[in-house]
């Protein structure tokens, strides 16, 4: 069986991620980071039946009642990227100052 990775950004789609099923080996769930205004969207059966609906009649987003855990682990994978390429933005910014 191929490694498939916990949590994996779609090559140039920088706000979508595909993450692997904890309860459903060999899925993986679609998350939309920017959807419902930044709250995300997922594929999975309980962001469908729960979350969305929510969402559809107005209730605030980026709270447990609005985001499924792929969606969470989503977020933290994409904090991790963004964190990286700061790090190496300064680092660049510093050696083209010669410090």
């Amino acid at each position: 069986m191929e490694y498939v990775p916990p949590v994996e950004q779609m090559p140039g789609e920088p706000l979508v991620f595909l993450v692997r099923s904890a309860s459903e080996p060999g899925k993986q769930h679609r998350v939309e980071l920017d959807s419902y205004d930044t709250n995300g969207s997922c594929t999975c059966i309980r962001f469908s039946i729960q979350c969305a609906p929510k969402l559809e009649r107005g209730t605030k987003g980026g709270t447990p009642a609005t985001r499924c855990s792929h969606i969470e682990r989503a977020y933290r994978e994409f904090g991790k990227i963004m964190v990286r390429k700061i790090v190496d933005y300064q680092a660049e910014q510093r050696r083209k100052e010669g410090r």
